[in-house]
């Protein structure tokens, strides 16, 4: 098991709404979405995406929770069950943002 990380997870909301999640740096980012989710207490039937941020908070490349068709017919090798919380979040100060429910479209900053 690689390092342990502290993340805070941040509802985009009127009210302040966050939880601070424990989660193995090598841990595949399908494992980040449920932990998410289960911290809110939802249950998880929406698709979401990660998407690599910066001090902004904004939305820089999208690593969606199923491959994606790319135009020529092939898979996309970055969605969350290929790239790992450490590959999304490599430093202390690396940030991401969560979107999920894309008709409801619940964001979150990681």
């Amino acid at each position: 098991m690689g390092k342990i990380l502290k993340l805070r997870v941040v509802l985009d909301t009127e009210a302040d709404v966050f939880r601070d999640i424990e989660i193995a740096g090598d841990a595949p980012l399908v494992h980040l979405h449920a932990a998410t989710l289960d911290a809110f207490g939802w249950e998880g039937m929406e698709l979401a995406s990660f998407y690599e941020s910066n001090d902004d908070w904004d939305k820089g490349e999208e690593i969606p929770l199923m491959p994606m068709p790319e135009l020529g017919g092939t898979a996309a090798a970055r969605d969350m069950e290929n790239m790992t919380v450490g590959e999304l979040l490599p430093s202390l100060t690396s940030k991401a943002v969560y979107v999920y429910d894309f008709l409801r479209m619940w964001c979150f900053y990681v």
